[in-house]
């Protein structure tokens, strides 16, 4: 064979590996070795790095009368935890320019680390390690401690407005006493006394593989987190939760006083198949275009945001509008004419082919950043199928009709909770 032809054998056995390493766009698998291991989520792309999460199918929620302590844990897991130098980890994942990061949602507790594919399964192996199969001991305990009341210091994140949005609505609790309202991190006196023991008891409930998801995303090497998640099992999944029923008490309404005038527009959602997915994919733009450009051309805010949010306890759309200069404009009125037109079929067509085209094109730019995939993963983790072929060939045949016809219901006045911040004639503390 000459030197050509044989370069010309290695390419194409190159490629053929890549292939096979990334079946294409959307492609995502899912596998469970027992009940008692966690369920694997994997989604190999050519990227430059990969991102592995563990997401457990426990919040504050969970936290009762200790509060804070699943904040803590977390902490605990990568401070205190003898499995394997925790100092040694940190500084790898320095000295590497990996990214580390733990969140606390109301239901959920996560660790994500992003790292390039030279220093990245070294990384992943010791976190499924350490977080998966914890030896928790005293030293670190107060380390663990400082970070979760420092946590607070960092605030206004999407989380916190969700977490407000739940308390408003859901007047159930946990079993456990807690409720929406509770801070994932704590009460600091109630923090600075659990102990060790009231730790380790909260990790083998709550932290155990059994509850847990695993996602890796981009150019991870399978063989070694398949093969490392099944040394790791133990306890026992969470059944599912029960969602609340709010829908008899809507529409709702709450007006708060507050020295800049803010309004935020809920319209709850049902996700249920790859068409109604679409559809929410493309709300969120077309919402959020429709009224930043109207509302700017009368200088009545410069900044508005608008998202969907798929949580386990509800799923709707968020329209948030800071004022600028409302002066006695009835921004609320504007915002439930404006949906009122588009559940009645007004839509510009240039309108609807653009946040069409922006929802295909962020799923493809999420497809090829490891990052940004283990994220749309995590979207309505094991209920709503947020992230599948399926959904983009929605998007790519989805006419406006069909549109409208699906978010029809969504936007009725009965799907709405509606929230005034700042109005002149809101009385404090009223709800109305």
């Amino acid at each position: 064979m000459s030197r050509t032809s044989s370069a010309l054998a290695v390419s194409l056995a190159a490629l053929c590996f890549l292939g096979a390493s990334s079946p294409g766009p959307f492609h995502v698998e899912t596998t469970q070795k027992s009940p008692a291991h966690p369920r694997v989520i994997l989604a190999h792309r050519a990227t430059p790095d990969a991102t592995l999460s563990i997401i457990f199918n426990a919040g504050s929620l969970d936290d009762g009368v200790a509060s804070g302590i699943t904040r803590l844990s977390q902490h605990m897991l990568l401070e205190a935890n003898a499995t394997a130098d925790c100092r040694q980890f940190h500084q790898d994942v320095y000295e590497s320019a990996a990214t580390l990061s733990v969140e606390t949602t109301t239901r959920t507790a996560s660790f994500t680390l992003t790292g390039d594919r030279e220093h990245f399964p070294a990384l992943a192996q010791r976190l499924l390690r350490l977080v998966l199969s914890p030896k928790l001991v005293a030293k670190g305990l107060g380390r663990a401690k400082r970070l979760t009341l420092n946590d607070e210091l960092v605030g206004g994140s999407m989380n916190d407005l969700l977490r407000f949005i739940a308390a408003s609505v859901i007047l159930e609790g946990a079993e456990d006493g807690a409720d929406y309202a509770s801070s994932p991190y704590g009460d600091p006196l109630v923090v600075r006394d659990l102990t060790l023991a009231d730790v380790t008891k909260h990790v083998a409930k709550r932290f155990s593989p059994a509850n847990a998801t695993v996602i890796a995303t981009g150019a991870f090497d399978r063989e070694l987190i398949e093969g490392t998640v099944a040394t790791l099992s133990g306890g026992k999944a969470r059944g599912a939760f029960k969602r609340s029923n709010i829908k008899p008490m809507l529409p709702m309404r709450f007006d708060k006083m507050m020295r800049r005038e803010l309004h935020m527009q809920v319209q709850l959602m049902e996700l249920e198949t790859p068409r109604q997915v679409a559809a929410a994919r493309i709300l969120a733009p077309l919402l959020n275009d429709h009224i930043m450009w109207r509302l700017r051309e009368q200088g009545i805010t410069y900044s508005t945001m608008t998202f969907p949010a798929v949580q386990e306890w509800l799923d709707f759309v968020v329209m948030v509008v800071p004022v600028a200069n409302a002066q006695d404009v009835r921004v609320d009125k504007m915002l439930a004419d404006w949906l009122g037109k588009i559940r009645e079929g007004s839509l510009d067509d240039a309108e609807y082919d653009a946040s069409r085209s922006w929802a295909i094109s962020e799923m493809h730019r999420a497809d090829g950043e490891s990052a940004a995939l283990a994220g749309e993963l995590t979207v309505g983790l094991g209920r709503v199928r947020w992230f599948e072929p399926a959904v983009e060939a929605e998007l790519r045949t989805l006419t406006k009709a069909q549109f409208l016809e699906t978010v029809k219901p969504w936007l009725e006045p009965n799907s709405s909770i509606t929230f005034v911040f700042g109005r002149r004639d809101a009385s404090p503390g009223s709800n109305r």
